[in-house]
């Protein structure tokens, strides 16, 4: 439940570093380490987005 719970505050846009903080997590390294796999996802999502945002500004 606990990581399903982080999983979703990640996916839903929430700050890694309070999800971390909400962990009870001393450093922002161990979410990260963690969570690699939701943050990679979210990383890939947004580069996505940048690219869309960047193409209708040339339309």
């Amino acid at each position: 439940l606990r990581h399903t719970h982080a999983s979703i505050l990640l996916y839903e846009g929430v700050n890694v570093s309070y999800v971390s903080s909400r962990l009870g997590h001393g450093e922002i390294e161990t979410t990260f380490n963690n969570y690699t796999h939701v943050i990679k996802e979210l990383e890939e999502r947004d580069q996505m987005k940048t690219a869309d945002i960047f193409e209708k500004m040339l339309r």
